[in-house]
């Protein structure tokens, strides 16, 4: 076929459920990897490159500093869907031990023909952070698997009002930790017993034991997507506090759970929920007084209904999202 999908969709987390979605509505229209095994993936990849006429890499691997050099060495055109900014992230995060992250993510925006943000927001902080590839940036907002959400909503199931999500762990980018202060501050100013379950990857570097030392938190280690959503069915609110985050496919899931939702205006999903006010979105992150002030608004109001039904379900699918992907690569050939 012309055009080879490239990304990992073998393992779990975001960038990688995304790669399953799209691989799902690319059967037939363009070739992907089949091979789990790292070794034979990518011998499967090099024969793919070399038989294919368009490359599309969906986020960075540890094998890009071979597999993208090659496709530019054999004139192929090379299409980078960018889920995120790693050395961006990393700065914040302080995070330093990924360095061929680093090199292998300069070495695609470089090589690249077209670098496709998955949100317009997201695409305006890339062009500002790099002016030098704005003339080749694109959108491509990510496609959302209604298939699954919509059979996985059930308003019926008994939800704990008192109950908060956090996903992303201690990662300062994520800015749970205002939001576990804010949470406490609440539980001693009203009296009340909010309790929030953070997800994520425990790291000494971050915020983690922060979070994990406030009374009202419960700090998890990453659980599998089902049994998110297990936890979000029974929950009142998921928040997003977000101070870079270039869609958040969480989001949406938590409101096909029946969530409601608080998003910061970093939220790159903000874009597909039509319906969003001032009181559903959070403009300074680090702000306690503003978390406190909204995080009791929407428990107590409610905005579950109100945003799942503002989302247009055709245009946002994985089916228009492939499609556009498509369109994009057939202008290659």
């Amino acid at each position: 076929m012309d055009i080879f999908f490239a990304g990992n969709y073998f393992g779990t987390g975001g960038p990688w459920n995304v790669n399953k979605n799209i691989v799902e509505c690319l059967k037939g229209k363009a070739s992907f990897t089949h091979f789990k095994s790292k070794i034979l993936r990518m011998m499967e990849m090099i024969y793919k490159i070399v038989n294919s006429k368009v490359i599309v890499f969906s986020g960075i691997s540890s094998v890009d500093h071979i597999t993208v050099p090659i496709a530019k060495k054999l004139h192929k055109r090379i299409i980078y869907i960018m889920h995120g900014c790693l050395s961006w992230e990393y700065e914040q995060n302080n995070y330093f031990s990924n360095q061929r992250g680093i090199d292998n993510e300069r070495l695609m925006l470089e090589m690249a023909d077209k670098i496709l943000c998955v949100s317009s927001f997201y695409k305006e902080q890339i062009s500002e952070r790099y002016p030098q590839y704005r003339q080749k940036l694109g959108v491509l907002t990510n496609g959302i698997n209604w298939n699954v959400l919509t059979k996985n909503r059930n308003m019926s199931i008994t939800r704990d009002d008192s109950s908060i999500v956090l996903i992303g762990g201690g990662r300062v980018t994520k800015r749970n930790l205002q939001v576990c202060q804010a949470v406490e501050e609440i539980n001693k100013e009203d009296n009340v017993n909010i309790k929030v379950a953070v997800y994520g990857y425990y790291n000494d570097n971050d915020d983690s034991k922060a979070i994990s030392q406030i009374s009202c938190t419960r700090y998890h280690h990453v659980i599998p997507q089902t049994e998110l959503f297990n936890v979000l069915n029974r929950t009142a609110l998921f928040v997003q506090n977000s101070d870079f985050e270039p869609f958040s496919l969480g989001t949406i899931e938590a409101l096909s759970c029946g969530c409601s939702v608080l998003v910061s205006h970093n939220v790159g999903a903000r874009e597909v929920i039509k319906e969003l006010t001032d009181d559903d979105v959070i403009n300074d992150v680090m702000d306690i007084s503003e978390l406190k002030s909204k995080i009791r608004k929407v428990m107590r109001q409610g905005n579950n209904e109100r945003l799942w039904s503002s989302i247009d379900k055709s245009t946002t699918s994985n089916e228009a999202s492939v499609e556009r992907l498509l369109a994009i690569a057939h202008s290659f050939i």
